[in-house]
């Protein structure tokens, strides 16, 4: 995602808020099983599941967006903005929340995985979510257009060939006129089993998850690292 602050302005408008507190407590069960002593939540974004955990675990996260940065580090939860494959610690368990993994190419998941694993300890997990074929073809796709006066957002999504292009126009009222901002998104379908293989980790648990709708749009998967 090429212009990450502009998400953080339109993030309020889209609503998901509800959806993904059912997806966090899905994480945090997990978590708690498997009892990691320190997590990194990356694409951590506004900072909320951090929230949720930073009384139960030593965590922090990570995000490109300076802008998203700023409103996790005011919710009191630790937060940098660094590449995974800058960092130089080491952590028990990883989680990637909210379609991290569908924003990286299948070109570039080897050295995804590669910067995953450079960080996590041996034994150490990765938690993840991958949106199935139906969140692709049947949730995601399709137009969304939001009028709060002041402001304006309208979000056209439509996938063809494993691919997501959602192109998306945002207004903003300046004075006696509106500024406007646009971003084409790329989001990309990855199916579990390429991601175990690409990982070069073991898969423990996944679980299917109704996110948006009464079918399965959502794979939550555990992987291991021996």
């Amino acid at each position: 995602m090429q212009n990450l602050n502009l998400y953080a302005k339109i993030e309020s408008m889209i609503g998901f808020d509800e959806a993904y507190e059912r997806l966090y407590e899905l994480y945090i069960k997990e978590m708690e099983t498997l009892n990691p002593k320190r997590v990194l939540d990356l694409g951590c974004g506004n900072g909320n599941f951090l929230l949720k955990i930073k009384d139960r675990f030593d965590a922090m996260g990570i995000d490109l967006s300076q802008t998203m940065v700023q409103i996790a580090q005011k919710k009191g939860v630790d937060v940098r903005c660094i590449n995974l494959g800058d960092l130089d610690e080491k952590f028990d368990a990883i989680t990637a929340i909210g379609d991290v993994l569908n924003y990286v190419k299948p070109s570039e998941l080897g050295k995804f995985f590669s910067d995953i694993r450079s960080v996590l300890n041996v034994g150490g997990y990765l938690l993840c979510d991958i949106n199935t074929l139906h969140g692709f073809e049947d949730v995601t796709s399709g137009t969304l257009a939001v009028d709060e006066g002041e402001r304006f957002l309208s979000i056209d999504a439509d996938f063809y060939e494993g691919v997501l292009l959602s192109e998306i126009v945002y207004f903003e009222k300046n004075g006696s006129c509106y500024q406007k901002e646009s971003e084409k998104i790329f989001q990309y379908y990855h199916d579990k089993d390429d991601i175990v293989r690409e990982s070069k980790m073991e898969l423990v648990n996944m679980e299917e998850v109704s996110m948006f709708s009464d079918e399965v749009d959502k794979e939550l998967l555990v992987l291991r690292m021996g």
